[in-house]
């Protein structure tokens, strides 16, 4: 999650600059440097989904497991 954050703020900055820097050499203006970013910054934010066993402590996070395949036992959800 934190990368995701230092991703997309590392982006923006280094779009931002790059659009000031060609702004004040080429004296052109490049708005559109900025525009490759706002998917990410509209885009939902999921978080993973694990299962795990409550006996072993065996996890997954492949919603096709409902059962620990060491022992058999139900799988408990949780979300991280």
């Amino acid at each position: 999650m934190r990368a995701d954050a230092a991703l997309i703020a590392g982006a923006f900055v280094g779009s931002i600059a790059l659009t000031v820097v060609l702004i004040v050499v080429l004296h052109i203006p490049f708005v559109l440097l900025f525009l490759p970013i706002i998917p990410f910054l509209l885009r939902p934010r999921r978080r993973p989904t694990v299962k795990r066993c409550a006996s072993c402590g065996w996890q997954t996070d492949d919603p096709r497991h409902e059962y620990c395949p060491c022992d058999g036992s139900a799988l408990v959800t949780d979300t991280i």
